[in-house]
């Protein structure tokens, strides 16, 4: 493939409405200590999961005023403000101990899913 130097047309759709990084930094400012997640930004910004991942790690090397705590390796984030301003917006739902992802179905209708730390459960419906 040659490099012509043209921005395809989602690429220049993406370059019109600013930088992918400044863009998923917003969208988290906007909510200070939830858990957010790969498939959400990927959805909102019409990106591929590389994408987020590389404006996340982008973004987790360079804040000054927030810290980005990683719940789940390449899945799941939080913003979480340095400032005591910005903390006292924070969401005032219960944050769970452990974050799950679902990774699939099994016959049934259960469903597996993964924990932070990696391990994989069975889900049933109660």
């Amino acid at each position: 493939m040659v490099n012509t130097g043209r921005l395809t047309s989602a690429a220049t759709e993406n370059h019109r409405r600013g930088s992918i990084t400044a863009r998923i930094r917003k969208y988290l400012e906007e909510r200070p200590g939830q858990a957010v997640y790969t498939a959400e930004l990927m959805e909102e910004f019409d990106l591929t999961e590389h994408q987020v991942q590389g404006a996340i790690n982008n973004l987790a090397k360079r804040v000054d005023d927030a810290t980005i705590e990683t719940v789940l390796r390449g899945q799941t984030w939080r913003w979480l403000p340095k400032s005591s301003s910005e903390k006292s917006k924070t969401s005032s739902a219960p944050v769970s101990k452990r974050m799950f992802v679902e990774v699939g179905e099994v016959t049934g209708g259960d469903i597996i899913i993964q924990c932070e730390d990696g391990t994989l459960y069975r889900a049933a419906k109660l």
